[in-house]
């Protein structure tokens, strides 16, 4: 049996790196991956054609990626999609081909995970899957800065997609990772991983691993970074979220106590949604104000530019008429100058008459 590995957790919480470390273990990524960007340098390692089959299932089910309604199972396993699984299942059969390994990743998948599991289902397919887990106050910082998210809804974003993807890969074979503790144990994050996917584990010293290590493992590019206090502190971050992520921080290894976390914490997607409404409510009216003030702003200073326009307009009049008068002045005073000069040599003549008179 075929095996396949799918990345899953929350966007901006270290899916990149996992399946990285996936291809490190000589695992196949696709053959459509993503080009680096500027807030994925080292790259996404997404397959743009999986990304855009799941941007379809998402617009049939009236969602979006970043949309907090969960998308009911009933929903996504139902006779209407029936045409995007069959879609869902040649792509992926083509991607996988005669490999005996393959994984791929993107976090939408997360939310998507009843539509996915028919598919590999029915394609029989020992799916596994490993759920990324970062610090939900870093993951809020990231996509502020990205996509101008309010830290409260990145909170609830991860809250959301955490919670659906530990409950969509119940029963299958998974593993939780943490960012952090890859970042600054790379070798160790990929001995877990080649478990999971049934492969021997890379040497510390082998090609592979330092490729990896050295290659692609970068502190730097941790660029939004929030202590476990400041996750304790921060106002901003729901409290059942700040729970949740330490225990599943505390309980990553013991899914028997994370299934009852999530069968707790899943009580919570209703108000969460309701949370998640209100702040798309006042997100768009906030947009809405920030058009209108732009739009005033960009109306004032084509105001302004006209205004400066006929100031210099009429500056440029006043420097034309100063230099005509200056010109009209100077032809004056050459009139004078020659007049005087005139009577200069009128009274000379006079006085040299006279002169001549007296002698």
């Amino acid at each position: 049996m075929q095996k396949l590995i799918t990345v899953i957790g929350m966007h901006r919480s270290g899916t990149s790196v996992t399946a990285r470390a996936l291809g490190a273990l000589g695992i196949e990524l696709g053959d459509r991956l993503f080009p680096p960007g500027a807030d994925n340098p080292k790259g996404y390692w997404e397959d743009a054609e999986i990304v855009a089959l799941n941007e379809r299932v998402l617009t049939k089910a009236g969602s979006r990626w970043d949309n907090l309604s969960p998308i009911s199972s009933a929903v996504l396993t139902s006779p209407e999609f029936s045409d995007l699984r069959r879609e869902a299942s040649t792509l992926l059969g083509g991607k996988i081909g005669q490999s005996a390994l393959f994984a791929f990743k993107d976090p939408r998948t997360s939310v998507l995970l009843p539509f996915w599991r028919l598919v590999f289902d029915d394609a029989e397919l020992d799916h596994r899957y490993v759920i990324a887990l970062r610090n939900p106050l870093e993951v809020a910082a990231s996509l502020e800065t990205r996509n101008g998210f309010p830290i409260e809804k990145g909170a609830l974003l991860w809250a959301h997609y955490t919670l659906e993807a530990l409950r969509g890969s119940v029963g299958r074979p998974r593993m939780i990772l943490q960012y952090t503790r890859m970042l600054s144990n790379p070798p160790e994050g990929l001995q877990r991983l080649a478990k999971l996917c049934g492969v021997q584990p890379p040497k510390i010293d082998s090609l592979e691993t330092q490729a990896f290590v050295t290659e692609f493992i970068d502190k730097n590019l941790r660029r939004q970074r929030a202590s476990d206090s400041e996750l304790k502190r921060s106002p901003r971050v729901p409290e059942f979220v700040r729970e949740l992520y330490f225990n599943l921080q505390n309980n990553s290894d013991n899914f028997d106590n994370i299934d009852k976390i999530v069968a707790g914490a899943s009580s919570l997607l209703g108000p969460l949604d309701v949370a998640g409404r209100a702040l798309d409510l006042i997100s768009a009216q906030l947009r809405e104000t920030e058009t209108i003030l732009k739009t005033d702003a960009a109306s004032r200073i084509r105001d302004l530019e006209v205004d400066r326009t006929r100031a210099l307009s009429v500056i440029s009049d006043l420097e034309a008429e100063k230099v005509s008068d200056r010109a009209v002045h100077a032809a004056s005073l050459k009139e004078l100058e020659i007049d005087r000069e005139r009577e200069r040599a009128h009274a000379l003549s006079v006085i040299a008459g006279l002169e001549a008179e007296k002698a």
